[in-house]
């Protein structure tokens, strides 16, 4: 069973976080930001950013310019450190399969017209999102949110696999792409609809990706989209 928060959002608790944790960001990474003003200000917006290292999910957090709820594996939610993600807002998914409770939650946020962090490639990798899960598509057609392209460089140097500290003065680049937004026939909710848009997101990630200077142009393979969602065939809509 995936694991929770234990508690809710805590506006304060998010405000804190975010203005200790820049600090501190800054005082440890050789740290570059770009395109932040792609971000739009208002409206439910969905920041799809590549995978590769630990420190990204935090610096998605600590320093998008809106303040988002991400969606995190569920095996950080223990203990005490589930209360303070919960205080956070973050969103406990379990990754493998289906995890329809996070979902719902993330459209909570999305219909608020709130931000919500998304990392398609669903665990850690090489950044190049060349496997995505089709979870993003299926937040993306249910809430019309904004999808923006948010490309991590470093992160992953910065702090790699299996070590206790990060590397100081490493250096570690956000960089974020002008929104997209899927645009597809069809009933919003079928599967079908939601693969064809799962691919259309997943060409405009990756084209951004490869778009990024210093960044490889990503697999040339067509890209493996696995069903992450509840969604169902037909007509029938599932109620979030």
């Amino acid at each position: 069973m995936p694991r929770r928060a234990t508690t809710r959002r805590r506006p304060l608790a998010v405000l804190l976080a975010r203005g200790l944790g820049q600090v501190l960001a800054r005082l440890l990474f050789d740290l570059r930001i770009e395109g932040a003003h792609h971000v739009p200000r208002t409206g439910p917006v969905l920041l799809a950013a590549n995978h590769s290292g630990f420190l990204d999910g935090p610096l998605v957090f600590l320093l998008s310019p809106r303040r988002p709820s991400v969606l995190t594996k569920s095996e950080l939610f223990v203990g005490p450190l589930a209360r303070a993600l919960g205080w956070l807002g973050q969103i406990s998914v379990h990754r493998g399969t289906p995890d329809r409770v996070a979902l719902r939650a993330a459209l909570h946020v999305l219909d608020r017209h709130g931000a919500v962090g998304v990392f398609p490639e669903g665990t850690r990798g090489i950044g190049d999102l060349s496997d995505l899960n089709d979870g993003l598509a299926y937040l993306a057609l249910r809430s019309d949110a904004a999808v923006v392209p948010v490309v991590l460089q470093g992160t992953s140097a910065a702090l790699p696999k299996g070590a206790r500290w990060p590397r100081l003065r490493a250096p570690v680049t956000l960089t974020y792409g002008p929104p997209v937004r899927v645009a597809v026939d069809g009933h919003p909710f079928a599967r079908r609809t939601v693969a064809v848009a799962g691919e259309q997101l997943a060409a405009e990630l990756r084209a951004f990706l490869g778009a990024v200077p210093g960044r490889p142009a990503g697999s040339a393979r067509v890209p493996q989209m696995h069903d992450q969602t509840p969604a169902v065939d037909g007509q029938e809509e599932e109620s979030a």
